[in-house]
């Protein structure tokens, strides 16, 4: 990788641990190696050409799935001015140039791009902008771009990641040299933190639990990088501090599984001798598994992934390394697959005709199948965008935080919408509108149940990828006083699946859930004068009122 072009003090800290690394591996190559597996499943789809296109994909790079069903990224070199491009390109490969950087409005854009609630998409530029210190900008999708923020000497800059959309529609994001921000689609900045453990290169991640996981290379209690949580009001805490032995300089993002761990790959560290980097599984509160150790011995399924893992709707994780292949040499990389129990499975190596170390995190889009770009490689040495096929079928992606009242309008991306004749949250069936093949939105029904939300068109049903959280909600209840006893009729919506309804803290120990939108429950003995609430798998509903225990 290279920090040409890069601009500030920065340069002279960021140590190129992919070239590091590579010298390291060197050292240990063992002679011959098994032949190289080639899987049919992947296809070089464009070779980038640096000079109109854009080139070299480097972290964090990820791509994001518009609403027209096409792929949208940045290059952080090349175009018509050398210094980066927003592009997009279709499934098939088929790429349209839609910005180039020309300095003032930032430049080398490394991060990548978020689709918004809006339809518009969101980056950051490494550099360049008012400052010199690079700039958050928006794009929509036919190419009018915006300069959301330029970057000062006081609130941070020379970000690698995109800002992530937050459960409140704001945008959040953390950069190198260690601050947090947040910012709105209509460019009101706020600086949430400056004191991140250090610097970061990856993308934040939205988790179930409503707050922010993120990585740094380096800092914490060993300077071998730290997994962080983030409140969306800046409040930071440290999950993991990596040691070495568990993992080192933590330049990939982390993603959830639908257990609720978090997932992760990095580039260096482990217990092994000739130790290159591993895959690791974490609870939110600190405790990390290994799942799987590169070795730089052999480097017969690669070494230094760097590119993140992608949580795919079949349950598994895919991710690349940047370096290694079966032929035992340093160079190239590969494709693998591990499972939540940590079974390994090498799938491709990176051939260099058709692309060549991988550090942009890739995606998986709605019709199953991951598309990513590689760094180098190709026709014209400058990296492909590739798409690799397991066979995983199509599915639904739910836009923004899954997770609302009855009422709340949803973005769903996927394709086949045409015709569609029902969707469904949970057992609730809900109003919707299709807006293109590709893009439809539906409204949380008050029958809404949480769980997977489901798509019934002409050629199948959908499932979305996320499970979506229907939040209970007490509109009224009646009567509204009565002595220990008393049968109570609570209304709302979201109600069914109610594991607890209590009365001023007490809970009910008799209650029966009529429809989703009624609960009947006996006021308990030991009750006191207060709020009603329900629980829900949703979340917890409480009441605006307060129902009065009599004598």
């Amino acid at each position: 990788m290279t920090t040409a072009g890069h601009s500030g003090s920065l340069k002279t800290i960021h140590v190129d641990f992919p070239f590091l690394f590579m010298m390291l591996a060197l050292l240990f190559v063992a002679g011959a190696a098994p032949t190289a597996l080639h899987s049919q499943t992947y296809k070089d789809l464009h070779n980038f050409n640096c000079a109109t296109d854009g080139c070299n994909a480097n972290y964090s790079g990820i791509m994001a799935q518009g609403r027209d069903g096409d792929l949208y990224g940045t290059s952080h070199q090349g175009g018509s001015s050398g210094l980066g491009t927003v592009f997009k390109l279709t499934p098939s490969g088929t790429i349209s140039i839609l910005h180039n950087f020309a300095g003032s409005d930032g430049s080398h854009p490394y991060s990548g791009l978020t689709l918004g609630l809006d339809g518009n998409f969101y980056g950051t530029a490494f550099d360049g902008g008012a400052n010199n210190l690079g700039t958050i900008f928006k794009i929509t999708p036919t190419g009018t771009l915006t300069t959301l923020h330029s970057f000062t000497a006081t609130d941070g800059g020379n970000s690698y990641a995109p800002p992530v959309l937050g459960k409140n529609g704001n945008y959040y994001g953390v950069d190198f040299r260690g601050t947090a921000y947040s910012v709105t689609s209509s460019g009101t900045f706020k600086l949430l933190n400056p004191a991140i453990p250090s610097s970061s290169s990856s993308p934040l991640f939205l988790a179930t639990d409503g707050n922010f996981y993120g990585t740094t290379i380096n800092g914490g209690t060993g300077g071998y990088g730290t997994v962080f949580r983030m409140s969306a009001a800046g409040v930071v805490k440290i999950v993991y501090n990596f040691e070495f032995t568990h993992g080192a300089y933590e330049y990939d993002p982390v993603v959830q599984g639908a257990d609720g761990l978090l997932y992760a790959s990095i580039p260096a560290g482990g217990s092994i001798a000739n130790a290159a980097g591993l895959v690791f599984k974490l609870t939110t509160a600190g405790n990390i598994t290994v799942l799987h150790q590169f070795d730089a011995s052999g480097l017969t399924e690669g070494i230094q992934p760097y590119s993140g893992l992608v949580a795919a709707s079949d349950g598994n994780f895919y991710g690349a390394t940047s370096l290694g292949n079966a032929s035992g040499s340093a160079s190239n990389g590969s494709i693998f697959k591990i499972s939540k129990a940590g079974v390994y499975s090498s799938l491709y190596t990176f051939d260099g005709t058709h692309g060549a170390n991988q550090y942009a995190t890739w995606m998986q889009h709605t019709n199953g199948t991951l598309y990513g770009e590689t760094s180098g490689g190709g026709s014209t040495g400058n990296g492909v965008f590739f798409s690799f096929s397991m066979g995983i079928p199509p599915f639904v992606s739910l836009v923004g935080f899954p997770s609302g009242a009855a009422g709340t309008t949803v973005e769903i991306l996927g394709q086949g919408f045409n015709n569609t004749s029902k969707v469904m949250f949970g057992t609730g069936s809900a109003s919707f509108a299709v807006v293109s093949d590709t893009y439809m939105t539906a409204v949380v029904p008050a029958t809404g149940v949480t769980g997977a939300l489901t798509v019934t068109t002409p050629t199948g049903t959908l499932v979305s990828k996320q499970i979506y959280k229907v939040l209970p909600v007490i509109t009224s209840f009646s009567p509204a006083s009565g002595p220990i006893g008393t049968n109570v009729v609570i209304t709302g919506s979201g109600l069914t699946g109610a594991t607890k309804v209590s009365f001023g803290g007490v809970a009910a120990t008799n209650y029966k859930v009529t429809s989703p939108t009624q609960i009947t429950a006996t006021v308990p003995a030991g009750a006191k004068t207060g709020k009603i609430a329900v629980v829900t798998k949703g979340g917890t509903a409480n009441s605006q009122l307060t129902f009065t225990v009599t004598l």
